[in-house]
């Protein structure tokens, strides 16, 4: 989601990032985000500003080989910055160097062997959390030990490493006797009472019995930074921690009964506890309390070993596998580390069940203290009686639960059997389940039945009515009807169940082996039909739609529906009473206006798209899908824009130019030579004849006189029809040319193989109005291959495409030989291109002489066989493009005042300036066109149009009392239409209010209505009771704020009744804790795992072990350990080298040089 839960701006980044490959996927399938552990931090990646991340986390799998990466968030970056594992070196670029080394530190770190970390988590000799509210003493003071390493006799000896950072450690010994209390928070550790004995170097004291005693040995410490110095006395401001790295031997005689202590291979002259403090026959264990990073050192390879004077006489601790046990786990790594933000995306479905291997849940969920638990249940969903239920007392020796909205979950001793009961009375229950074996006490989580009502029930005639629409017969349709059907207390009389009893609507149509619709589609059009019902009761008319949200909105909850209603040219919208979303980021939208295709008729500006160029035109008519189109021409002054140049304006050699060929029709060419005579009387010579290379290479007609060349025209012409360089000079003796277009356009070629085309068609015809398409068919002889095809009398015959097929243009050519007076190129041996060439000539100059080419067709034509013809609908390939204006010619004695009630100007806003439509009074020439109250004035081509008027339609004038317009009549208007795609009309959210939720009418026939709920779900439902809008036609009557509300309610009441609930109910703890936590992983099968240091160590010990377990011994172990070391060595030799060539060559730009350092390295 985006900042804000803005979908919009997820939308923005994805298209930056993957293109369009997501525009229109499902919610499932589009991309997944996470973060990107890369120094294997237990906690995750926390120290991060987003939304979620520091709480708990899955771990995926299966899902590697379809994810991309980023260097930092997603949202900031584009495709370039995006990698796949076998391509990501170039995200590697990102990181720092000390990213790098942190990188390796943490990957060799996987494969060390225990004289390197590794803890042996086998049996007795397992490190257990003795006190504590976690496993991780980087965050809490804790006691961790070996009770099941306890000895009574012999002399034993181990170390202790206290890494720089650590505070209050208390290094020592435990006795059986001291109580575990794993997983709560304590105070009291190693020598905090007698069964307890340690050194304490921070504070110089001797611990035993909760007494600090002096010991004569200080450890080096310094104040902690980041701790305030304000505070009282003896607080935190005085807090210290162990400065560097500290080794205590700790030497257990326990024959003697008697614990010395050394730092730093220093031993203490005098023993630290002697006989009379530690009773005969007591077993003691290694222990340590510690808040900070701290090792157990077990052997055989101490740092300082036993003291010399009685080396011989202590050894490893018995039952111990040796080795360093770290406290801590330091190889897991620290996501503070990271300079940036490291994410990752899933591309398809994440199934929780195949893609999440395990859970690994913050420990705030099992550390909650007793006053932040909750013990009531809650039942997920949509159900009527959704909710959290709070203990209210007991019934019958069990918990009482009653929930805001009055529900309540109460235990029947009678039927033996917990219940829900949705009004509160006992006796009226809506779900029902048995007790559960393990808790039968408690309501049970699952196993819960709900009446048959619950499923779904609506009216017999809806149901029949859907069952015919379906195809059901007659006797079919009875049975279903008797065996679903059920007199119903709520609605009074005959109800139809959708589950009754041992039936469904789903069994009844097995039994049927001639309907095509499944239960669902004829359940939701039983629906739609009660749902028409409804509103025939209020007499809304057909056309009429409603939109709505669900009932109460829930969070995340979407959607996007089109609604049109044909032939209206406004839309209004009525929104009930209660109609609300819980806050401002749930949000309802209406987009309307734009342009409309359903609504354009006569008056719209069109382009069509022909001979590789754009045609412009008026529609004359649309009926049936069919465009009647007048082609736009050029005026008088555009026409005296392109004047010849004068005549001492030569042409040179070089010159583009456009020369007249023979036939009359204007080519492009090239200036190839110039032939010049003396001017006698001027005495200078003066070019005569120009020699040109045609620009399609025509061979022959190639000297012209001065006065058979001009300059090419400039730009496109405007989109005229005379700018087109196939039809540019066709003749039409009208004044006004068409063109014939479809929505559906096509093409169909024709074969007639030993039949001639004359025994289908018996004649073609010109209509020279249609430049674009002159002939057409005129009147069809007998049945054939073209009306087979479904060619018609009223389709054209696209001369131009048929002549140039390769393979009959030698044809053609036969038959167009002579057409305007064209020679034919010298030889008999034409190539492909000069055959075309001469053709395109040939066909130019009949377009000249169109009855002429007529007579041919219908001549030699008709009498070919074995060729191919092209028939087209309409005079485009391609359906009209509608243009943002639209012309309204109002004649004489039609005021625009009879249509437009009024026009307004805008003083803010987008449309701030211009002259704008507020209302319509009835349907009119701009109505006609498509205009809607969305549209704007064009004042410049309105004047343009009105040469007469334009005194009076001046700018200024108009925007001063645009309302001058209405007494006007004779006049023709522009309009223009600002915004290419629908706009935003309406955007509602909050509570009811009847300004808030009101909306003006929609321009046009067209809305899109959106809603968007991505935060919120009150626990009050009135509050999301959601949005119920009725859209009506302009002519349609707006219901009485009595009769709308009533019909509402009464809609989304029998709608939900008829929709039912599908699923099965839970019941839940309403809050997360241990219990749920791992009935959540047996659910689908994920490891589960506390956010703590020691719960990753585990895992990565068992790693390691099944590592050593493949390898087959230490030694395998140790050399990979050793490569490892290798590794590091030779990246750091390798980076000093790099630098070191660097500072050699000396680069000019640092950043350069830094850049090839990374490169090298």
């Amino acid at each position: 989601r985006g900042k804000g839960n803005d979908e919009h701006a997820r939308f923005g980044w994805e298209s930056r990032l993957f293109g369009k490959a997501y525009d229109k996927a499902e919610a499932f399938e589009r991309v997944k985000y996470g973060a990107v552990n890369i120094l294997n931090d237990y906690k995750g990646v926390h120290d991060v500003r987003a939304f979620g991340y520091g709480d708990s986390y899955v771990v995926l799998k299966d899902v590697r080989l379809r994810t991309s990466f980023t260097y930092a968030d997603s949202c900031c970056c584009s495709l370039s910055d995006m990698g796949t594992l076998d391509k990501y070196a170039h995200i590697l670029e990102h990181f720092t160097d000390s990213e790098i080394h942190a990188i390796v530190a943490v990957a060799t770190a996987q494969i060390a062997p225990e004289s390197q970390g590794m803890h042996a988590d086998i049996g007795a000799a397992q490190m257990e959390l003795i006190r504590g509210c976690s496993q991780d003493p980087t965050t809490d003071w804790i006691t961790v030990g070996f009770p099941g390493l306890s000895q009574q006799s012999g002399c034993h000896y181990f170390e202790v490493l206290l890494f720089e950072g650590c505070r209050a450690p208390q290094v020592g010994v435990l006795s059986t006797g001291f109580d575990k209390r794993p997983y709560i928070m304590s105070g009291e550790g190693v020598g905090d009472d007698q069964f307890g004995w340690a050194v304490d170097g921070q504070h110089c004291a001797r611990w035993h019995r909760g007494n600090a005693r002096a010991w004569g040995t200080s450890w080096p410490c310094k104040p902690i930074k980041d701790v305030p110095k304000a505070g009282p006395p003896g607080g935190a401001a005085n807090e210290r921690a162990v400065c560097e790295d500290v080794v205590v031997g700790v030497a257990v005689d326990l024959d003697k009964r008697t614990l010395r202590f050394s730092t730093n291979g220093v031993w203490d002259k005098e023993e630290a506890f002697g006989s009379s403090e530690i009773p005969k026959g007591t077993s003691l264990y290694p222990a340590l309390s510690v808040k900070g990073r701290a090792a157990f050192v077990m052997g055989p390879r101490f740092r300082h070993g036993p003291p010399p004077d009685q080396k011989k006489s202590f050894g490893q601790w018995p039952g111990s596998f040796g080795g360093i046990v770290r406290v801590d786990c330091p190889e897991l790594g620290n996501s503070t580390m990271l300079s940036g933000f490291k994410e990752y995306q899933v591309h398809g479905e994440v199934s929780l069940k195949r893609n999440v291997q395990r859970l690994v849940a913050h420990p705030k969920y099992r550390e909650k203290q007793k006053t932040e638990r909750s013990y009531a249940r809650l039942v997920p969903g949509t159900w009527p009686f959704s909710g959290s239920y709070r203990r209210a007392g007991a019934r019958e020796g069990r918990a009482f639960y009653k929930s805001d909205g009055g529900a309540v979950i109460h235990w029947d001793p009678q039927a033996g059997l917990w219940r829900i009961s949705e009004s509160g009375d006992l006796a009226d229950f809506s779900a029902w389940a048995p007790p559960a074996d393990e808790t039968p006490l408690e309501p049970p989580r699952l196993g819960w039945k709900v009446p048959d009502r619950v499923r779904g029930v609506i009216d017999v005639d809806s149901f029949e009515a859907a069952l015919e629409e379906s195809g059901v017969s007659s006797d079919d349709a009875k049975g279903i009807v008797e065996a679903l059907s059920m007199t119903d207390g709520l609605e009074g009389g005959k109800q139809i169940y959708r589950v009754n009893g041992g039936t469904s609507l789903e069994e009844e149509l097995k039994r049927l082996e001639d309907v095509s619709s499944s239960a669902d589609e004829i359940w939701d059009a039983a629906i739609r039909k009660m749902q028409r019902a409804i509103l025939d009761e209020v007499n809304v008319p057909e056309e009429a739609e409603v939109v709505e949200t669900s009932h109460p909105h829930t969070s995340p909850e979407s959607f996007e529906q089109a609604v049109s209603i044909p032939g209206t040219s406004e839309m209004k919208v009525q929104f009930a009473s209660k109609s609300c979303t819980s806050d401002s980021a749930s949000v309802f939208q209406i987009l309307a206006g734009g342009l409309d295709r359903e609504v354009a008729g006569a008056g719209a500006c069109v382009e069509l798209s022909v001979a590789g160029a754009g045609v412009r035109g008026t529609v004359v008519s649309k009926i049936a899908g069919i465009w009647r189109v007048r082609l736009d021409k050029r005026g008088a002054e555009e026409a005296a824009e392109r004047q010849d140049p004068p005549p001492e304006d030569w042409f040179a050699v070089g010159d583009t130019v456009e020369a007249e060929a023979v036939s009359g029709v204007w080519y492009r060419a090239a200036v190839a030579g110039v032939r010049e005579e003396v001017d006698w009387y001027d005495a200078r010579r003066v070019p005569v004849a120009y020699v040109l290379d045609w620009s399609d290479g025509f061979p022959v007609d190639r000297e012209k006189a001065r006065g058979q060349l001009r300059r090419p025209a400039q730009g496109g012409g405007g989109g005229r029809v005379e700018d087109l360089p196939r039809y540019g000079l066709l003749p039409c003796a009208a004044d006004e040319r068409f063109a014939l277009c479809r929505e559906e356009p096509k093409v169909l070629k024709v074969a007639y193989g030993d039949r001639t085309v004359g025994s289908e068609i018996a004649s073609f015809e010109l209509d020279a109005t249609y430049p674009l398409t002159p002939f057409g068919v005129g009147v069809f002889a007998e049945a054939g291959p073209a009306q087979e095809q479904g060619v018609q009398a009223d389709w054209y015959f696209d001369i131009v495409a048929t002549a140039m097929q390769a393979s009959q243009s030698e044809a053609f050519l036969g038959l167009f030989q002579g057409l305007g007076g064209i020679p034919a190129p010298p030889g008999d041996d034409l190539t492909a291109q000069q055959r075309r060439c001469h053709l395109g000539r040939l066909l130019d100059a009949g377009f000249r002489e169109p009855k002429e080419l007529l007579q041919r067709l219908n001549g030699g034509l008709l009498s070919m066989t074995d060729v191919t013809l092209h028939f087209t609908n309409g005079s485009c390939l391609q359906k009209p493009k509608l243009l943002p204006e639209a012309v309204a010619v109002y004649g004489a004695g039609q005021r625009v005042g009879a249509e437009v009630r009024l026009f307004t100007n805008p003083s803010e806003g987008p449309l701030a300036g211009k002259v704008c439509i507020d209302a319509f009074n009835k349907p009119g020439p701009a109505q006609d066109a498509g205009v809607r109250t969305d549209w704007v004035v064009d004042i410049e081509r309105t004047r343009a149009h009105n040469p007469s008027k334009a005194a009076e339609l001046k700018e200024d004038l108009l925007l001063h009392n645009p309302n001058m317009l209405l007494s006007m009549s004779g006049v023709t208007v522009v309009f223009r239409q600002p915004n290419g795609q629908k706009s935003l009309q309406f955007s509602g959210s909050g509570p009811p209010s009847s300004e808030a939720w009101r909306c003006k009418a929609l321009p046009g026939s067209t809305a899109v209505f959106k809603f968007s709920c991505r935060s919120g779900n009150d626990l009050d439902v009135e509050n999301r009771w959601g949005v119920w809008a009725l859209v009506l036609p302009q002519a349609a009557t707006r219901l009485s704020v009595q009769d709308l509300d009533a019909t509402a309610q009464r809609w989304v009441d029998r709608t939900k009744r008829a929709r039912g609930m599908k699923g099965a109910v839970d019941v839940e703890r309403d809050e997360w804790d241990e219990a749920r936590l791992r009935a959540l992983c047996a659910r689908h099968g994920w490891e589960f795992e506390w956010m703590t240091e020691d719960g990753e160590r585990r895992r990565r010990a068992n790693e390691r072990q099944t590592f050593l377990r493949d390898a087959g011994d230490l030694g395998a172990a140790a050399r990979a350990a050793e490569n490892a070391q290798k590794l590091q060595a030779s990246i750091l030799e390798a980076e000093r080298a790099a630098t070191a060539a660097d500072e050699a060559e000396q680069p000019a730009d640092k950043g350069v040089q830094k850049k090839a350092n990374t490169a090298k390295f």
